[in-house]
């Protein structure tokens, strides 16, 4: 079996489908009563945590073609970049990388968030990626520096861990494995300007040009489904009728997902992502915002020009109606949002 067919299967192994948040566990936590100097101070080092990642990086490293769980074969190297900005006055970062394997000329892209969830006393990460239609969410602690994450099943773990200079560690692996399956080591990127990724975003034509139509594994997961056409249908900058708002929607990782960003006199209010996971046969909607850096997690459908996303474990619902060329009805409550709005696409990104 050649290596680019062996990475091929391994990696199905590694981006395991992940996308139930266990609500119910973290709203059934009982935390012990904090002061006001105790919960700044825990969001102050949770700042200090999340600003490290901040910059941009080449990345280089190795994969275990065994996946950490037999003999190790010959590793497969590893190189890329990653860059990830501060949003929301320093409560979350957007992530985003490009990785090669070995001499393959495909280029993975993954986007992700990164946040520390007060309520329950942990970082969160949502990733999604060029290579599968799932999303993964893993949540977990930072201990002595090193942020400790895993997969709400326990199936898989990532630890990330910065260095003394400004670089970090991160590897990936399954739970009770020999080795983790990818070890990367970030080397910072000297440069002149910031990072701004959401720049670069709203600047980005609403659909890339080159998508993934691949339709030749038997995975369901990586495969291009009739359904991501819709991801292009809705992707666009709008202006929110009779509102000052705005909401940008770019379609990423090669035509998997989108992305939407909302801006209130010019301030970011909330990003989100939205995809649909071949294996599930669902649209899968994430939502984060300014005042809440909660994950906020819907599943669902589309019917007739309408997507509708219900809430897990709770009483959100977001409905997007299509009816009208150029219109987007947006009808939100609970953890999906407040009222309803109507969001009308600018000239520019009209669609013909």
């Amino acid at each position: 079996m050649t290596a680019a067919r062996l990475t091929k299967l391994t990696l199905a192994v590694l981006f395991a489908q992940v996308c139930l948040l266990d609500v119910a566990a973290a709203r059934a936590e009982t935390l012990a009563p904090q002061s006001a100097k105790q919960r700044e101070r825990e969001a102050e080092q949770a700042r200090k945590v999340l600003a490290n990642r901040e910059g941009t990086y080449r990345a280089k490293g190795t994969f275990d073609m065994s996946t950490g769980l037999g003999d190790q074969l010959k590793p497969l190297p590893m190189a890329g970049e990653y860059a990830a900005e501060i949003l929301f006055e320093g409560r979350l970062v957007l992530e985003r990388s490009s990785t090669r394997f070995g001499q393959s000329p495909d280029v993975i892209e993954t986007w992700s968030l990164l946040a520390y969830r007060p309520n329950a006393k942990f970082f969160w990460q949502l990733s999604c990626d060029s290579s599968r239609t799932p999303f993964t969410y893993l949540a977990g602690p930072s201990v002595d520096g090193e942020l400790r994450l895993a997969d709400p099943k326990k199936t898989v773990y990532s630890l990330m861990a910065s260095d003394e200079a400004g670089g970090w560690t991160s590897k990936f692996g399954l739970m009770g494995s020999k080795r983790p399956m990818f070890t990367l080591q970030m080397s910072p990127v000297r440069v002149e300007t910031p990072v701004e990724l959401l720049a670069e975003l709203q600047r980005a034509p609403p659909v890339p040009a080159r998508l993934n139509k691949r339709r030749d594994d038997s995975d369901t997961a990586k495969h291009w489904h009739e359904e991501h056409a819709l991801l292009a249908r809705l992707a666009g900058d709008y202006e929110v009728k009779g509102k000052k708002d705005r909401v940008r929607a770019r379609v990423v990782a090669q035509g998997r997902f989108l992305i939407w960003l909302t801006e209130s006199k010019g301030l970011l209010q909330e990003v989100a992502l939205t995809g649909f996971s071949g294996p599930d046969g669902k649209y899968a909607h994430w939502r984060v915002a300014a005042d809440d850096v909660v994950p906020h997690y819907f599943t669902g459908a589309f019917d007739k020009d309408r997507l509708q996303l219900d809430g897990y474990g709770s009483s959100g619902k977001i409905l997007l109606d299509l009816r009208k060329a150029d219109r987007v009805k947006w009808a939100r409550r609970g953890t999906g949002g407040k009222g309803r709005v109507e969001l009308v696409r600018t000239s520019a990104t009209k669609q013909r």
